[in-house]
């Protein structure tokens, strides 16, 4: 019988790509034993303010940023619709491609994950896909009824568990914090301070190139 494999999805708006989006992805796929890290770029954020590079750049500096690595996918699922998509949207569709036997699961980090109840159709998430789960801010406490009464059940810390079931578990993982966000580096570009160690080489010099967040 052949074993079940883990598909994982990373999405965001990419604005830009960065070593935390790359080091977290290979940092999951090593510890829960995956060959392939799906990207999924939006058009625009439904939680955050209106994208600072275009699509046409930000597409460009993921394919800069993951050439030559056959661990990363890209995929164009949300770019090429004018629609307005929600997480749920697309895993729908990532479910109608795999099928429902596949183990399926969406990166998040922990700050999203304790805002779970904010998200549309959150509930519904968990019947199409797992969450993989990776350090970014400590749990508030205001939010702690929501995550010990509706988050707590879903959670398991055996890894195989994700490829027993194709959806509805949490895995929280022990991979370290990266202290690294496309905010901090758009603000470091506008004040010319050094980007070096944020996002790969290639990557800054096609900013630099194009005066992206200048």
């Amino acid at each position: 019988m052949k074993k079940n494999t883990l598909n994982i999805i990373l999405g965001g708006t990419f604005d830009p790509i960065h070593y935390g989006h790359l080091n977290i992805s290979k940092t999951l796929a090593k510890e829960l034993k995956s060959k392939k890290i799906t990207l999924i770029p939006n058009k625009k954020s439904l939680n955050k303010i209106k994208s600072t590079a275009s699509i046409k750049h930000r597409l460009k500096m993921i394919k800069l940023a993951i050439k030559n690595n056959k661990m990363f996918n890209l995929n164009y699922l949300e770019i090429k619709s004018n629609n307005t998509f929600y997480t749920i949207d697309t895993l729908k569709k990532i479910r109608k491609e795999i099928g429902y036997k596949k183990s399926l699961a969406f990166i998040i980090g922990e700050d999203n994950l304790i805002e779970l109840y904010k998200w549309h159709k959150w509930k519904k998430i968990l019947k199409i896909s797992h969450l993989i789960v990776y350090k970014r801010k400590i749990i508030n406490k205001k939010n702690k009824i929501f995550f010990e009464k509706k988050i707590t059940p879903y959670i398991t810390n055996k890894k195989n568990m994700l490829t027993n079931h194709a959806f509805g578990l949490i895995f929280i993982s022990n991979a370290p914090f990266i202290n690294l966000s496309s905010t901090q580096i758009r603000k470091n570009i506008k004040e010319g301070i050094s980007c070096n160690n944020m996002l790969p080489k290639k990557v800054l010099n096609y900013i630099n190139k194009k005066n992206i967040y200048f």
